[in-house]
């Protein structure tokens, strides 16, 4: 009989399981009544979580904004100083959307001598071919169509153009995503300095007509403007680097795109998060990573509470994902060497996994405590929304600065959304860890050009 392997996170859920029948059992063993013991102890361990919670979360931003205060985009060179670029523009099912982001690209104050677009079909069923090849007719020779017979997903559209890239530097620019017209030439200025392996740019949301969209640009700004600079000021630990705008040094990618293309999790291959897992080995070869905060490229994002769920599912599991590879490289020591650098790395993966396990605590705690106060249920949930409201005041103070201090009460609507409607995503994430699909790929294409044109002209960088 063949014996079946289990994978690192089956164990670990299984240990968990385990932990958990232990404790009941303990209960059970000394107290005749251990569900009494449970529910007048919750109070306390709510109390407890929620303290230590609250003061790691405090420190822990407290040295992020820092990190965050003391940022400095690279200087952006001249042209003589630009290296050699290579654009690769994946695009599956994105009608005309494609050509306007070839378009925007092409405005690009970058050198023509020094810039090449491969724009790649993978494999679409509409008319995304007939654009590309219409973008590319009128580009002067810089737009390459390459395209693909079958959709083999964005990943494998992007190897394709990375194995075909002979520049010194490789752009990931998302099909959807419109660029300013100096955003390419700032995005590669940090790799000036040799040690820069992959630097990722500032993404906005372009289609923030509804209530959605304008809360997600709130959030954007803070996951960018305040996150990635702190992470970029403490050696270059930037965890992801954005499908929509990002790019890499060709000698630090081609040793591991390999690998990267045949990524296996739990069994499945790793089809999500393929800008996190590209991230994630840079950083692996001792490579820095950086946010260039004044490379702009606004996206589209999904407007609606599903598909908003299901792009946070997706996240969230390959943030999962990839957080429990770079523990295994530092707990197998794949990572020999031990630096403040690396302390940081740690330091902040800690931190996000701690985010996405508070649910898992926090949730049945919560209803556990309204099992036994459902009298003072009107006011546990004012308590509630007082602490969301009181966390939206970090991403409202960012957002007013750089940006606009009206829109930046959307911060405080996003932080109650995000308690009330989106924080079962984390648990949800943690028992499907093996769906790897896309689920969010078929969105409206109406519309998205008068977005792309009036988002493209509100956008600026404000102050330096």
């Amino acid at each position: 009989m063949k014996r079946m392997k289990w994978s690192i996170g089956t164990k670990a859920f299984v240990a968990l399981i385990a932990v958990c029948i232990a404790a009941v059992c303990f209960l059970g063993f000394f107290y005749a009544n251990p569900l009494e013991v449970l529910y007048t102890q919750v109070d306390y361990a709510l109390a407890v979580f929620g303290i230590y919670a609250a003061l790691a979360s405090l420190t822990y931003f407290l040295i992020v904004s820092l990190g965050a205060f003391f940022y400095r985009a690279a200087p952006t060179p001249g042209d003589d100083e630009l290296p050699t670029c290579t654009v690769l523009i994946p695009a599956y099912n994105e009608g005309k959307q494609v050509a306007l982001t070839i378009e925007s690209l092409l405005k690009s104050d970058y050198p023509g001598d020094k810039l090449q677009v491969f724009a790649i079909d993978d494999g679409s069923k509409d008319d995304t071919r007939y654009w590309i090849r219409y973008a590319a007719e009128r580009s002067g020779g810089k737009v390459t169509p390459v395209f693909l017979d079958r959709n083999g997903g964005k990943k494998a559209a992007l190897y394709k153009g990375m194995k075909l890239a002979k520049s010194e530097v490789v752009v990931t620019l998302d099909s959807d995503s419109i660029v300013r017209r100096d955003s390419l030439r700032n995005l590669v200025a940090p790799f000036q300095n040799p040690r820069v392996g992959a630097v990722a740019g500032n993404i906005r949301v372009m289609n923030d007509q509804n209530i959605f969209g304008k809360m997600l640009d709130v959030s954007f700004a803070f996951t960018f403007d305040f996150m990635r600079c702190a992470q970029s000021s403490f050696g270059g630990t930037v965890l992801c680097t954005p499908g929509a705008l990002s790019a890499y040094r060709l000698t630090a990618l081609l040793p591991v795109i390999d690998e990267w293309l045949n990524q296996v999790f739990m069994g499945a291959p790793s089809t999500i998060g393929e800008d996190r897992a590209l991230s994630s080995l840079i950083l692996l070869s001792n490579y820095q990573v950086r946010f260039q905060q004044n490379a702009i490229a606004c996206t589209t994002i999904p407007t609606t509470y599903v598909r908003i769920c299901r792009m946070y599912l997706r996240w969230i599991r390959s943030d999962i994902r990839e957080n429990i590879r770079m523990a295994r490289a530092v707990l197998t020591g794949t990572i020999r060497h031990w630096s403040p650098r690396m302390l940081v790395l740690q330091a902040n993966l800690l931190f996000l996994d701690l985010s996405i396990l508070a649910p898992l605590v926090a949730i049945p705690g919560i209803v556990s405590f309204l099992i036994v106060h459902l009298a003072n249920l009107p006011m546990i949930l004012m308590m509630m929304l007082l602490a969301s409201l009181g966390w939206a005041v970090i991403p409202a103070v960012i957002y007013a600065e750089r940006y606009s201090p009206l829109k930046s009460l959307w911060a405080f609507g996003y932080c109650v959304f995000y308690f009330f409607g989106l924080s079962w995503v984390p648990i949800y994430s943690i028992f499907t860890l093996r769906n790897g699909s896309w689920m969010t790929r078929e969105l409206a294409q109406q519309g998205r050009e008068d977005q792309a044109a009036a988002k493209i002209e509100a956008v600026g960088v404000s102050k330096n």
